[in-house]
């Protein structure tokens, strides 16, 4: 299990996940030290996970497994306070993305201070692709969180019958519009939503 990223803005910070650890460097990768957190095992060797850091957020990253794990957050990477939360619902995650808040586009076109000021503050777009728990039932698909995984909507409403694939393989989502996802499938090409 190999997976690297870099803290948006941040470039001195890179985050590396190798076996059941996260590593992270203050000197441009010239060195590492081992988070605290503990990280389940993966399933299998071939489980590949998925790590992201969360943007504008030093030492916040998040580990999706698409098999065994659900997806898990851990903050104050490298700190004392340092936490591993596993996000509850979530069962499998064959991708995720961060991407705009919701109220991004809002932010960004208005020239007022309350929206400058307010415009870090919001919590970045959840994409996920994977099987959420809902009630009492497990469901396949597209999802979008707006609370930091704290409840999930489908992205796309079933009733515009959209297809991405039997497996989607990567997603990406813009950081300055919300809603703009891009999916990596696995054999139906490129899914663009805009």
């Amino acid at each position: 299990m190999h997976s690297v990223t870099v803290g948006r803005g941040k470039p001195a910070a890179l985050d590396n996940a190798v076996a059941v650890g996260i590593f992270f460097s203050r000197d441009q990768g010239r060195s590492f030290s081992r988070a605290r957190s503990v990280l389940p095992l993966p399933s299998d060797e071939s489980e590949q996970v998925t790590l992201k850091a969360r943007p504008g957020v030093l030492g916040e990253v998040w580990v999706g497994y698409p098999w065994s794990g659900g997806l898990i957050r851990v903050t104050g990477v490298g700190s004392a306070q340092e936490k591993s939360t596993r996000i509850a619902g979530v069962i499998q995650v064959a991708t995720f993305a961060f991407g705009a808040p919701l109220d991004a586009s809002a932010q960004s076109s208005s020239t007022s201070a309350n929206a400058s000021a307010s415009a870090g503050t919001a919590a970045p777009a959840l994409y996920l692709v994977g099987l959420i728990e809902r009630g009492d039932d497990v469901k396949d698909g597209i999802w979008v969180s707006h609370n930091v995984g704290r409840s999930w909507l489908p992205f796309r409403d079933a009733a515009q019958n959209v297809t991405v694939g039997k497996a989607p393989v990567a997603i990406d989502a813009s950081m300055d519009v919300f809603g703009k996802v891009v999916i990596g499938t696995n054999g139906r090409g490129i899914w663009f939503n805009s």
